[in-house]
């Protein structure tokens, strides 16, 4: 226990020095909307890297809203840009009432992101969007397999242009909407 908390401690220094020497080029954010963020400091923006699913996510209680612009405070800076990247398997395998991107810059979505994905729409859902998966901006590239075997109750939406789609993107989807 003693050496996993100096481990811990070692990196922390280290990760504080590379920031404030400038060395870093990515400065980690926190977490907002069960959702963690990771900043880069050359492209001035944030990447989801991560999501954590409510206890009851078998009962698709989850509704995500992705900002289009994210701010965090990091090691006493400040750092505010737009989320532009969707990381590989962040959502994949998880269960969601709900996934609404409001990208208003150009997004990159990495390969198997949301593999595996369920959304489904509750039996009482008042709103069109429930059971659905929603993009409001531009997508730059769907990585290989995004979108593969994902289950949707509502539709699968990109009201802006889509550049560029990766092999098997979106094969062996099951979209009721």
């Amino acid at each position: 226990m003693k050496k996993n908390m100096k481990q811990k401690t070692i990196l922390i220094i280290c990760t504080i020095m590379l920031v404030i020497l400038g060395v870093g080029e990515n400065a980690q954010a926190a977490s907002s909307n069960r959702l963690s963020y990771y900043y880069s400091t050359v492209d001035e923006a944030y990447a989801i890297k991560g999501y954590t699913p409510s206890e009851n996510e078998d009962d698709y209680v989850d509704s995500l809203v992705v900002p289009n612009i994210f701010s965090d405070e990091v090691n006493g800076v400040n750092y505010t840009g737009p989320v532009l990247q969707v990381r590989a398997s962040v959502f994949a395998n998880h269960k969601f009432k709900l996934i609404y991107f409001k990208n208003e810059y150009t997004m990159n979505i990495k390969e198997k992101a949301f593999q595996n994905v369920e959304v489904k729409r509750p039996i009482l859902a008042f709103d069109e969007y429930s059971g659905s998966i929603i993009f409001k901006g531009d997508i730059s590239t769907i990585g290989a397999y995004a979108f593969n075997n994902i289950n949707l109750d509502g539709y699968l939406e990109f009201q802006g242009k889509v550049d560029t789609i990766g092999e098997y993107a979106m094969s062996q989807m099951n979209i009721k909407g």
